[in-house]
């Protein structure tokens, strides 16, 4: 299989996702869809080695987003919530701005350190405990180092997706905390 046909197999594959998707009758071609992914996938890595994945892996992710912002675009429910009169006012120009003041200022600045640097500072912690598990495990240095490399960017983003999930900063600093207090004692356990 070519490069351009695994590539086309496996975007069909998401169109056949994503065709199936909200099909009440039967769920086959979300099954096939994922059957001409993984076969893509098999199939152009086998041939290819990780170049081969990475090339499926992009196109998988470049038509899903294609057809996401079709539906987007498209969707006829796409109405905003009306502001509430309160939290608003209008503007010469007809643009409705929040007025919360300096409490919602107050709030979306301590979202934004909770989501970024204290998550980051969280999951290079994460990382550098993983990284103390698997050199307390034998590996080498290289091999440990690499890893906490590897882990950091991924739970960063889950972490602060995770974090993104709750509406209040006390239940995201809440569940920061906690999660930065385990990984903190894991690091001091295995250093």
């Amino acid at each position: 299989m070519s490069v351009a046909a695994a590539m086309l197999v496996a975007g069909g594959g998401v169109g056949a996702i994503r065709y199936g998707w909200g099909r009440t009758e039967g769920r086959v071609p979300v099954w096939l869809g994922w059957l001409a992914i993984v076969t893509a996938l098999v199939w152009l890595g086998a041939g290819a080695g990780a170049w081969g994945v990475s090339v499926v892996a992009i196109a998988v992710m470049l038509t899903a987003m294609a057809l996401l912002a079709y539906a987007a675009v498209t969707d006829p429910r796409r109405k905003r919530r009306p502001a509430r009169a309160a939290d608003t006012v209008t503007n010469d120009s007809g643009i409705r701005l929040r007025t919360d003041g300096a409490r919602g200022l107050a709030r979306r600045f301590a979202i934004f350190f909770l989501v970024v640097p204290a998550a980051g500072a969280t999951s290079l912690l994460a990382a550098l405990a993983g990284q103390s598990a698997a050199r307390a495990g034998g590996w080498a240095d290289a091999d440990s180092v690499t890893l906490g490399l590897l882990l950091f960017p991924a739970i960063w983003s889950i972490v602060a997706t995770w974090l993104l999930m709750h509406d209040r900063p006390a239940a995201m600093a809440t569940r920061l905390a906690l999660f930065a207090a385990t990984f903190a004692i894991l690091f001091l356990l295995l250093r």
